[in-house]
């Protein structure tokens, strides 16, 4: 079956969001929907509204559900380890939404992060930059991820080939993730934020720092158990103007999880929609976030005990991007309490000296910011 967008028309030309710039094929300097053009993903609403993966979409899910589907029924349980952790996520939804006539619902959020990687990972040229997608309707403005190829069509086929390779043997463990980590240096988990840090922040002007990064891990080095950070705190981002966002949390073995990532919103549940709705302190966004803290992804660090110290020594070291604004980067801490109802107070994270201290938020923006974040915004504290 074709896969054909449903929520609005083929698009024409994209906008580089910080600079107005149209976006141009890599090959052809095409502005315009070109033969390079291998999709034109919807990360919000999860479509391939474009490109030559378009009409095939639908071939990538058929995979997935037929592969699944033949373990189902081979017996195969929840004992069965991916070493992928967005397969590990798929056959979870699988698990708990398939019916004995064969139909299953995978993860959205999943399925599309799987797929952006192995078109990546098969040959596909992503655009680095912030997307306008040219839709100002309330509620219609999407993350969107660009690939070109110079063919598409090849591509296709080694993504296919790759997702084929990948569901043919699942692995027995996934300890070998859990392995690695325990050999990460120092240096190591600071290349990798800081990596995460330069994918998220990408060319706006309005930047989340590493001194802020560090100062989100001292907050979790004072005991916090979770803590979050985000580059802009002004109204706009309603709008769906995008923001840098960063959830700290740590986990069951006692280690902290860092992710950096790009949100329409600026907060973490408008950044990985596995969060929302975002309510700091709740039962059920203590849930939501320790489950977010045991997937693997590449926007995710972990980072042991032993290390903490040496990388906030080395985040607060490091030179600011002087060309760009990071002054509304602003943190704030919470408890993660299985039994919590209400969000928790915030705590006041002490300003680096690189940052300016600046006031809560305006009603005006309160009033604006999305519903999840609401509740949380009225206890807002900056750096």
């Amino acid at each position: 079956m074709s896969h054909r967008p449903s929520r609005r028309m083929r698009l024409t030309a994209m906008l580089n969001e910080d600079t107005g710039d149209a976006i141009l094929c890599p090959y052809c300097a095409s502005q315009d929907p070109c033969p390079h053009l291998l999709a034109t993903i919807d990360r919000t609403f999860h479509e391939c509204l474009d490109g030559y993966a378009c009409n095939r979409y639908r071939e990538l899910i058929d995979v997935i559900e037929s592969a699944f589907g033949s373990l189902l029924q081979s017996g195969a349980s929840h004992s069965l380890r991916w070493k992928h952790p967005l397969l590990a996520d798929l056959w979870a939804s699988a698990l708990r939404s398939h019916s004995a006539d064969g139909c299953m619902e995978l993860d959205p959020y999943a399925l599309t992060a799987l797929t952006l990687d192995l078109f990546e990972e098969s040959g596909g040229q992503p655009y680095r930059g912030s997307i306008d997608d040219g839709s100002r309707a309330p509620g219609f403005s999407s993350a969107i991820s660009l690939f070109h190829a110079k063919d598409p069509g090849r591509v296709f086929e080694a993504t296919l080939s790759n997702l084929k390779d990948r569901l043919a043997n699942p692995g027995h463990a996934t300890r070998v993730t859990a392995k690695a980590r325990t050999v990460a240096t120092p240096e190591q988990i600071v290349a990798d934020i800081l990596r995460a840090l330069k994918r998220a922040n990408g060319s706006r002007q309005q930047i989340l720092s590493a001194s802020t990064l560090a100062e989100t891990l001292r907050l979790m080095a004072g005991g916090a158990e979770a803590a979050w950070a985000r580059s802009t705190t002004t109204g706009r981002i309603s709008s769906g103007a995008s923001a840098t966002v960063a959830l700290c949390v740590r986990n069951a073995n006692g280690e902290l999880v860092l992710g950096v990532a790009k949100g329409y919103g600026a907060s973490p549940g408008r950044t990985w929609r596995s969060l929302h709705p975002w309510r700091p302190g709740s039962a059920a966004t203590n849930r939501r976030a320790l489950a977010w803290a045991k997937r693997g992804s590449r926007d995710r660090v972990v980072i042991s005990p032993s290390a903490l110290a040496a990388v906030i020594s080395a985040l607060s070291g490091c030179a600011t991007d002087t060309g760009r604004d990071y002054s509304r980067n602003s943190t704030a801490s919470f408890v993660l309490r299985g039994d919590a109802t209400e969000p928790s107070s915030m705590r006041q994270s002490k300003p680096s000296p690189a940052e300016s201290v600046v006031t809560k938020p305006s009603a005006a923006e309160s009033a604006e910011a999305e519903e999840d974040a609401a509740s949380f915004a009225r206890r807002w504290r900056r750096t």
